[in-house]
């Protein structure tokens, strides 16, 4: 199609119902101790249901899906209680405040990812009389592979789907508003906050210590601090305003139910290649699953695919800290004419420890240095320095001086250096002929 990628078989309906309640109690008790008690329920019910309970297929270059979706169906159930109390003490010169919440989270999250399997047709070579892979045989596009129900891949999750990320979230706070006359005023503050995961169900492969482990972090101590002043007398004051505050942030519920499922225990994969004479003997045919897990409760590899199949490990680093925000602010106002004020505002926004994932079976990066040559074989560029004189046309020679070596990429002809060490390339590989 030439409007979307995916049949409206690999789609499906999505229900969601949200509801919540809050209350609030505001108390005085004295004339300057006040009280505000905040209380709210929510409950949060998300249901995919999928449009096709056939295997997901993928036809490469023609259509990206159709059959079941791999990610559907699923579904998730959040219950969220929290309560939140602030304290208020005021006085002619300060004005303070206290207090502290308490936000519990249940979450039961099931999400079946693969568990229907998933047929990739591709470039594949066959035997032209039986349609069998075949090394050197004749080469099928996807297309054509697919017509005659020959994929290359077949991809399929076994395992318990089933996670339970709940978390308890707890956070204290004590600020004072300081007045210093009827032009300067400051604002100081404090905030604590720790999140505690549910540790309950967690296992821990034996293989990656670090496994089924989720972080408790309790050093979030926030500092916050502001200030306001104004010079010039009541009539078109000058004022400047300036702050600073560290906030920490919450860590998601999904990174801690990819520990639990992912822990190399919980779930398994299965990657089958059909050029491989092996991987053949235990594969499906088209387009039945080898199990058809696609909305069980747990899916059961057979027997036969257990040499076959391969684990993920998703963990916390054992120094993992909790991630947080730097902010602050400086504003200079000024009034010049009556209802029209010109002010410059300056704002810093820098994060520490953000969450990003890493593949811990990629080497360390190397550094690579490719030299560019000239037509008489003398090197005039390289990655590490810059030719300073104006721009050169040249032959590119991906495997040295020797330019009649076999190029996977290397195929074009001519390039143009200039004096910021910019190449512009252009090769027609039609008619061979090149330009600049």
């Amino acid at each position: 199609s030439p409007i979307a990628n995916f049949a409206t078989s690999d789609n499906g309906e999505e229900r969601v119902s949200t509801e919540s309640a809050n209350i609030a109690l505001t108390s005085g008790f004295t004339p300057r101790l006040t009280s505000h008690l905040r209380a709210q329920f929510s409950r949060d019910l998300q249901q995919s249901i999928a449009n096709s309970n056939q295997p997901a297929t993928k036809i490469n270059g023609i259509i990206n899906g159709f059959g079941q979706s791999s990610i559907l169906p699923r579904h998730t159930r959040q219950h969220r209680l929290s309560l939140a109390e602030t304290l208020s003490l005021t006085s002619r010169i300060h004005a303070l405040k206290f207090g502290g919440d308490v936000q519990r989270t249940w979450t039961a999250n099931y999400f079946p990812s693969l568990f229907g399997g998933e047929y990739i047709f591709d470039f594949i070579k066959v035997n032209p009389f039986t349609f069998v892979p075949q090394v050197g045989g004749l080469q099928l596009t996807p297309l054509r592979a697919y017509a005659h129900h020959v994929p290359h891949y077949y991809i399929q999750n076994f395992g318990n789907p089933t996670s339970h990320p709940d978390t308890n979230e707890f956070a204290g706070f004590v600020q004072d508003t300081i007045r210093v006359g009827d032009h300067l005023s400051f604002s100081l503050g404090l905030r604590y906050d720790v999140q505690m995961f549910r540790s309950s169900g967690l296992v821990s492969n034996p293989l990656w210590k670090d496994s089924g482990k989720v972080p408790l972090d309790t050093n979030n101590v926030a500092p916050r601090l502001g200030f306001a002043a104004s010079f010039g007398g009541e009539s078109r004051p000058f004022v400047i305003r300036g702050g600073y505050g560290m906030f920490f942030t919450r860590i998601p519920e999904i990174y801690s139910a990819a520990v639990q499922t992912n822990n190399g225990l919980a779930q398994s994969n299965l990657f089958l290649n059909l050029n491989n004479f092996f991987n053949r003997q235990v594969a499906p045919p088209y387009p039945t699953p080898l199990s058809p897990c696609g909305s069980a409760a747990t899916c059961v590899p057979p027997a036969s695919i257990s040499s076959f199949l391969s684990t993920e490990v998703s963990s916390f680093a054992n120094n993992f800290q909790t991630p947080y925000v730097q902010q602050a602010s400086l504003t200079v106002e000024r009034e010049v004419a009556k209802r029209t004020a010109v002010g410059v505002a300056f704002l810093y926004v820098t994060g520490k420890h953000l969450i990003r994932a890493r593949d811990a079976n990629l080497p360390d990066p190397v550094l690579e240095t490719y030299p560019i040559y000239d037509d008489s074989g003398a090197t005039f560029s390289t990655a590490a320095v810059i030719d300073p004189t104006p721009a050169k046309t040249g032959i590119v020679c991906v495997g040295g001086i020797n330019c009649s070596s076999g190029r996977e990429f290397g195929d074009f002809q001519t390039v143009t250096i200039d004096n910021a060490g910019r190449a512009n390339v252009v090769y027609d590989r039609v008619t061979g002929a090149n330009s600049q």
